[in-house]
């Protein structure tokens, strides 16, 4: 291709697959310039505007704002930098939307209550601090934290604190590793605390002091990977 040629606005389009309307934005923004203009007044661009407008069509569909890409464009924050925060951004969404599908199959399976159902939906919109406490007032206020785990155990994040969890039954755990499924928070275990199967569907907590040891039954005999467990 020449390096020479000058491209109107409906070229571009054709070329990247965005309207000449988001193609004129960006050019007003700033955020791609045209190169020159026609002796008629038409805007013309290069292929380094056309390249810059790709990359801007690509960060866009991953989420960036153009305040931002304007940014990484200028060269005042590394592409780098900028994926990752973005990755971080995506992570929370990704579990946001994990826990709202879960409630819609807990209530699909379970038949739950309104009570039920509001409570579970409720733990979507919280941070996991506000998560952990909601289930520790819900536990005191119960009594009974395994019927807890019975309402919450289609909870793609299963949060234990210490000292709460013996004896406990999770009845449909699926974890899967590095790949998106069930997995367990426990709180308060300390560092050095692990995670480790007593027989086929029996499981301890061990604190890392070494002074807290407490059972954990998978109804359903699921494996347990590393990954599937967190300490904090």
């Amino acid at each position: 291709m020449d390096v020479t040629t000058l491209y109107s606005i409906g070229e571009l389009s054709r070329r990247t697959g965005l309207s000449v309307r988001t193609i004129r934005f960006y050019s007003d923004s700033g955020v791609v310039a045209p190169t020159t203009r026609s002796p008629a007044g038409y805007r013309l661009y290069d292929l380094d505007a056309l390249l810059r407008l790709e990359l801007v069509r690509t960060l866009r569909e991953l989420g960036m704002d153009l305040p931002t890409i304007q940014r990484v464009l200028d060269r005042e924050l590394s592409l780098a930098e900028v994926a990752a925060a973005h990755a971080d951004a995506v992570d929370v969404q990704i579990r946001t939307l994990l826990l709202r599908r879960s409630v819609l199959r807990a209530v699909a399976r379970r038949g739950s209550s309104p009570e039920e159902t509001r409570l579970m939906h409720r733990l979507t919109q919280l941070s996991g601090e506000e998560r952990r406490r909601l289930i520790d007032d819900f536990v005191h206020g119960s009594g009974d934290q395994i019927e807890v785990h019975a309402v919450f155990a289609d909870f793609e994040e299963l949060i234990a604190k210490a000292s709460q969890v013996v004896d406990d039954t999770v009845v449909d755990f699926g974890g899967n590793g590095a790949a998106p499924g069930d997995a367990f928070e426990f709180v308060g275990y300390g560092p050095g605390a692990t995670f480790v199967q007593l027989d086929a569907t029996h499981w301890q907590v061990n604190s890392g002091d070494g002074l807290t040891h407490e059972t954990i039954m998978l109804q359903n005999g699921a494996a347990v990977h590393a990954a599937d467990v967190l300490f904090v």
